[in-house]
């Protein structure tokens, strides 16, 4: 009986160490599992972690990036970026569009300042010598106008002396002729007689110098209001000038009221009275930069007497912070082919920033009235026997009703010379207001002006 019981511990033991065995590597198994999920877990709150450093990293320097930009850490990118594409239009319009950045674009707007002050000191510096000649100028003259005062007073002591002499030859003359009247009766008959037909000759002449000096002075007060044109002073001046683009810069912008396509004539930089000189050339206005800046283009220019900076500019309709008022009357007719640009200046004057306030249509029809700011009269061709007589009436009424007013009067020939306009044929390819576009826009002075 104890050989089966030994043999039944045998088993039984072996069976445990089976078990034992199997069961350590079943715990090994899981074990090695359980070790290779918690490295791989510990490995991804790892790289969370460095994903979430690298997030905060990128948006503090996308915040810092927002306040070199002035903007915001809360304003959204795609608002920063409308703002840039802005920006680029404004201050990077001239510069290729692969280099519109803000560093390229500060340059370029710095590198524009520089030139600008540049030319400011050059032309300050040419200011201060024509001053210093004006001073030099003034000084010879006051010496001049000294030696003529003394010369002068020679004179005058002169002739001072000579009267002298005279009033004293004077009364020895009438003391000799007292002595010889009577034999000199017939020759004082016949003195006395040409006496008499000298005195009415002068009467004759009198009379005539009279009526000259009263048709004189109707002419002068006829004249009266063109000469309100002849003391107005330059609108403005041309800063600079870019020869290859053919446009300068001038000292008008928005705060002035300035417009694109308004014109200009360009006379000489040292005149005062603008209005009494010829034009030198023209410009049209295609872009106002800022308050007091605008670029144009050269419509008119000569190689003998062209435009240079310091030059003045003038327009008798850009007036400027205030817009000039302006009435038309008689017929408007540009190129003298007998039919109305009546519309065509009513436009021009509009587009240029003019007002006009009261017209007569080709039909004689009175449109608007005299206002306290209406400064000028355009005067047509006045009608002739052959208009109607609505035409007619209504031409005289206008010019009577313009004498209860300021209102200067100008010749529209003179008018259209000083904006720089010329007429021309009409085309089919007109717009609406009978005026062609930009480019094509013929602003030349006529050729008898040359």
């Amino acid at each position: 009986m104890a050989k089966p019981t030994q043999l039944a511990l045998h088993i039984t033991l072996i069976v445990f160490v089976l078990l034992t065995i199997a069961s350590s590597v079943t715990s090994y198994i899981f074990y090695d599992k359980y070790r290779i999920e918690v490295d791989a877990t510990l490995a991804a709150v790892e790289k969370t972690k460095e994903v979430e450093q690298q997030r905060k990293k990128a948006d503090e320097e996308r915040n810092r990036l927002k306040k070199l930009v002035g903007k915001e850490a809360t304003e959204p990118v795609d608002v920063i970026m409308k703002t840039f594409e802005e920006h680029q239009k404004i201050y990077g319009g001239a510069l290729p569009e692969e280099t519109r950045d803000y560093p390229t674009m500060l340059q370029n707007q710095r590198d524009f300042i520089q030139t600008l002050e540049k030319e400011k000191t050059e032309f300050e510096n040419e200011s201060k010598t024509a001053q210093a000649a004006s001073q030099k100028s003034k000084k010879d003259a006051a010496d001049r106008v000294d030696s003529y005062e003394q010369k002068f007073q020679g004179e005058k002591t002169r002739i001072d002396d000579l009267h002298q002499k005279y009033v004293e030859l004077d009364k020895d003359y009438k003391n000799k002729q007292a002595s010889i009247d009577e034999q000199l009766e017939d020759t004082r008959q016949e003195a006395q007689n040409l006496k008499t037909e000298a005195k009415a000759r002068e009467d004759a002449l009198r009379d005539q110098s009279n009526e000259r000096s009263r048709k004189i002075a109707d002419l002068q007060e006829e004249l009266r209001p063109y000469n309100q044109w002849e003391s107005e002073p330059p609108d403005g001046k041309v800063l600079s000038i870019n020869q290859a683009a053919s446009t300068v810069f001038i000292d008008l912008g928005s705060k002035d009221g300035l417009r694109r396509q308004t014109t200009f004539a360009v006379v000489p930089y040292d005149v005062k009275n603008a209005l009494n000189m010829q034009p030198k050339g023209a410009l049209e206005v295609v872009r106002v930069i800022d308050s007091h800046l605008a670029e144009a283009r050269i419509i008119d220019d000569t190689l003998d007497n062209p435009i240079i900076p310091g030059d003045r500019i003038v327009s008798k309709i850009f007036n400027p912070g205030r817009p000039e008022h302006f009435a038309v009357v008689g017929l408007i007719d540009f190129n003298g082919d007998g039919r109305s640009d009546l519309q065509q200046l009513i436009s021009l004057i509009r587009r240029n920033g003019g007002v006009v306030d009261a017209w007569v249509d080709d039909n004689g029809l009175r449109k608007g009235k005299f206002e306290d700011g209406t400064r000028f009269l355009i005067m047509g061709r006045p009608p002739d026997e052959k208009s109607e007589e609505r035409v007619r009436e209504s031409y005289k009424k206008m010019l009577k009703d313009a004498e209860k007013f300021p209102v200067g009067r100008i010749d529209v020939d003179i008018f259209l010379d000083y904006i720089g306009f010329r007429g021309r044929v009409r085309t089919s390819e007109e717009t609406a207001d009978g005026l062609q576009r930009r480019g094509d826009l013929p602003f030349r002075r006529r050729p008898n002006d040359r």
